[in-house]
């Protein structure tokens, strides 16, 4: 293609020199000559702008630094841009989660084949949810070759047909978009020439219907890719996947030598991990100057490290941005909502109904909210165990007893007026609760009869209206749990829709359809490119960074133990393991045990990042200076300040990335890590660390006696 053309470089300042070369060239001097950039996450995007707006790599127009004409988006954005008003005047809308469950259920109720046995299983649904996403995205060809594999696998593929089929006419999926906008094109939509000259920035793993609209549009407009490359073959793998997609042929030669991190820490767990991790960059912060939105906290997996950094930042006063901890099902509205859902299946069972009137600001119908301590005591006292008759026969014999108790003690000569009235206090309470239970379970027995989406959305507006007061109400909430408010709602119009993909519902399958629906809007927290970057190694993919800390180096953590599709195994895979990809390509035998002699053994990204400790970690001699937590290799030696360092420091996570969980997590900057693995014999260091912003060198202390917290914590 004579539009298509590939600049390849190494990740980091080289990357973003070369792009701002680029974008200078297709502007000729001209300031607003439009030019957009095609890029892997909206980090980058945010990131770049603020690079290139700089100035600090050198000006993109004669006039001067600053950027105008420039547009920066995902592949996915741009195809909306082309390819959504197509859709959208023919009625269709995006396909959601809830949408393709409600779908499988429809197929499995019709045609369950080997799956008759366990079609009405939670888990059934779910893994053909996940498969159906997967395959949304092969060929015909390439789907009738996986179907001869299997009587199971040509289920999956039937199922995945079918499904299609019944979402085709008012949904679409990411492929249908990608079809779209490539139509678009090739119809002269006006917004390809609104965006000038495309860069196709750090392409990572690109869908070949991503891979078709990048090459649809190279047609009609040029189009230059700036692939980074880490120069380790596996980590590269994605990149030149991308490249043969879209038409380009890799390099051979290698861009750059294999990354290695600057200093390595040892901690005992994962608490220690992260109170380590803020140390650094406090230091960096205080000692160094470096911007927090020039930081980054990277972790493997987010159980366990999501929760703990978030917790430590914010006890730290640190402010951080990236994907939010909880979900909107583990929020107050979210929470309440699905364990009001639930309590007919669980019969009403005590436990479950007491937290239900705890775990919210419950009101009663005059609007006061519930007693919930008072009402959990007296219901234990009472003994209700679950179902409806228990709690109404229990509760009226408790009142009437202590009526009862009341009226004697009241009537005998050494009257004790306290007890008397706590007894027709707690009597009261008995009634005031059987009779709210009662309103309770009665909406809820309307709510099992109901059969349509939309009938059982309005009736869960009006329970939460009820049961939880309106607007004025919320107010005095949180505003976190205002925001996740809004959107649990959200969630529910959005559910009123599937009465038109599947007729009739019940209570039990529309409760388990909003709680994926809520499971999938985790939300973000903060605000891009506003404070320290957290996540996994992929978020931080081609970000502008002078400091990253990588957490959870230990084997068996990262890379994470690879695991077989139930549905679609890698030996069902690999025929078309060119548009479908193995589960478990090169870490098979990724973890046989973490500890080694009692001890955690350093992961083999870990020790590859070393330059000279060949994948061991070992005690140095007596009388070394070395650190006796360090592997051989690691030194302590710093730097000058980022952006002005002579080479020194590559990237970790670039070499870090020979693993299929962590192939597209080169990251732009000098790194640390902080792993709860130590050498035999070694004691543990104490999370006191320090930091410079050019090698991020985390040190190691022995354990001390004092407190373990960040230093910002302890003063505060």
């Amino acid at each position: 293609m004579d539009n298509l053309e590939l600049f390849t470089t190494p990740y980091g300042r080289d990357a973003a020199a070369l792009l701002r070369e680029r974008i200078s060239a297709a502007k000729a001097d001209d300031p607003l000559a439009p030019v957009a950039v095609v890029v892997p996450t909206n980090y980058v995007g945010v990131s770049t702008r603020r690079l290139l707006a700089s100035g600090e790599l050198g000006p993109i127009t004669a006039p001067g630094n600053g950027i105008a004409g420039l547009t920066l988006l995902t592949v996915y954005r741009l195809a909306e841009l082309l390819g959504a008003p197509r859709l959208a005047a023919a009625g269709r809308r995006p396909v959601s989660t809830p949408v393709i469950a409600t779908a499988v259920r429809g197929v499995l109720a019709d045609d369950a084949g080997v799956f008759g046995p366990v079609r009405e299983h939670p888990s059934t649904e779910e893994a053909l949810v996940r498969s159906h996403r997967e395959l949304s995205e092969l060929r015909p060809a390439s789907l009738d070759t996986l179907a001869a594999q299997s009587r199971r696998a040509w289920d999956v593929v039937r199922i995945h047909r079918a499904v299609r089929d019944r979402l085709a006419d008012d949904w679409f999926e990411e492929a249908d978009l990608m079809a779209a906008a490539c139509d678009a094109v090739a119809d002269g939509s006006s917004v390809v020439a609104d965006l000038g000259t495309v860069f196709v920035y750090l392409p990572q793993d690109l869908s070949l219907p991503a891979a078709d609209l990048l090459r649809t549009v190279a047609q009609v407009a040029p189009v230059e890719v700036i692939a980074a490359r880490t120069g380790a073959s596996d980590a590269d793998a994605d990149v030149d996947r991308t490249l043969r997609r879209v038409g380009l042929e890799p390099p051979a030669t290698r861009e750059a030598d294999p990354p290695v991190a600057t200093r390595i820490v040892s901690v005992s767990d994962a608490e220690e991990e992260v109170r380590s991790a803020v140390e650094a960059v406090i230091a960096a912060a205080r000692e160094d100057a470096t911007a927090l939105e020039r930081m980054a906290v990277c972790y493997p997996s987010p159980e366990p490290y999501a929760r703990i950094v978030a917790e430590q930042l914010t006890a730290a006063g640190i402010a951080f941005n990236g994907r939010a901890v909880r979900p909107l099902a583990d929020r107050l509205l979210g929470r309440w909502l699905l364990d009001l859902l639930a309590l007919p299946d669980e019969r009403y069972a005590r436990p479950a109904v007491t937290s239900l009137l705890a775990e919210a600001p419950v009101r009663t119908g005059h609007g006061r909210p519930v007693p919930s301590g008072a009402w959990e005591r007296i219901s234990r006292d009472a003994g209700v165990v679950r179902d409806r008759a228990e709690w109404t026969d229990k509760l009226r014999r408790y009142a009437d007893t202590h009526r009862a108790e009341a009226d004697t003690e009241a009537a005998s000569e050494g009257c004790r007026e306290w007890l008397v009235e706590r007894l027709r206090r707690d009597a009261d309470h008995a009634d005031a609760l059987c009779g709210f239970l009662g309103g309770l379970f009665d909406d809820l027995t309307r709510a099992q009869r109901l059969t349509r989406w939309s009938k059982l959305v309005a009736w869960c507006h009006d329970a939460i209206g009820r049961y939880l007061g309106g607007e004025r109400a919320h107010e005095r909430w949180p505003e976190v749990e205002r925001e996740a408010a809004e959107r649990v709602e959200a969630s529910l119009d959005r559910l009123a829709g599937l009465d038109a993909v599947e007729a009739a519902t019940d209570l039990r399958v529309f409760r388990r359809t909003l709680q994926l629906e809520l499971d999938d809007d985790l939300g973000r927290v903060g605000d891009f490119g506003h404070g320290v970057l957290v996540g996994t190694p992929s978020a931080a993919l081609g970000v502008d960074l002078d400091v990253v800390i990588v957490l959870g180096l230990a084997e068996g953590v990262f890379p994470t133990r690879p695991r077989e599709d139930s549905l679609l195994p890698d030996a069902e895979r690999r025929p078309v393991a060119d548009e479908l990809r193995p589960r478990a390509v090169t870490c098979a035998a990724a973890s046989n045990g973490r500890r080694r002699g009692g001890c955690w053994t350093p992961s083999r990204r870990c020790a590859a990042t070393t330059p000279t400790s060949r994948g061991r970690c070992r005690a140095p001699p007596r009388g070394s200076s070395r650190s006796p937590r360090s592997p051989a290799g690691c030194t302590t030696s710093r730097s000058r300040r980022p952006g002005r360092s002579t080479g020194c420091g590559r990237s970790l996570t670039a070499e870090a990335c020979r693993s299929p969980a962590t192939r597209s997590s080169p990251v732009t900057t000098r790194c640390a890590v902080v792993s709860s693995w130590r050498p035999p014999g070694a004691t543990m260091p104490s999370p006191a660390s320090t930091a410079t912003s050019a090698t991020c060198a985390v040190s190691c202390r022995p354990r001390s006696t004092g407190s373990c917290r960040p230093r910002s914590s302890r003063r505060g």
